[in-house]
């Protein structure tokens, strides 16, 4: 999952399937996380917009909502919202595991038996990834998502 070469034919299938909302937040997490403190506060807040906000009263819902549960996007938006000069570096770090595991268990399985993985596959190129990089993690850990 961690590789680039991977990444664009899991994110291809994810399209076609309906779930490339987990892989984009995946990778713009990644970029966040590389990003200097002046940058974090208006790509936290397109990351919110975009992926995690609940659709309430006040506000309109996420317009790529991954399902985040909804306890872990309301701790990052307060999160968000209590930084005073600009969010953390670590905001979006439970969310990122919640997605990895999300697509390791449902999108990657599928992916993994696919005619494109195994076409993949077939190019000596690119090398076969880890089926996950967190095998710690528990569903229970981070609730479940249907992508």
């Amino acid at each position: 999952f961690r590789s680039p070469n991977y990444r664009i034919f899991l994110k291809e299938f994810a399209r076609e399937n309906g779930c490339a909302e987990n892989v984009e937040l995946w990778e713009m997490i990644q970029e966040y996380k590389r990003t200097t403190p002046t940058q974090r506060g208006a790509m936290a807040r397109t990351m919110i917009d975009m992926y995690i906000q609940p659709d309430d009263t006040a506000n309109s819902a996420a317009t790529k909502n991954v399902g985040l549960d909804l306890k872990l996007g309301q701790h990052i938006i307060e999160r968000y919202l209590a930084a005073v000069i600009s969010p953390p570096v670590d905001l979006f770090d439970h969310a990122e595991h919640y997605i990895t595991l999300a697509i390791d268990q449902n999108i990657f399985q599928r992916f993994a038996s696919s005619d494109l993985y195994k076409r993949m596959v077939s190019n000596k190129s690119v090398t076969k990834p880890k089926p996950t990089e967190f095998k710690n993690l528990k569903p229970a850990d981070y609730g479940t998502t249907t992508c």
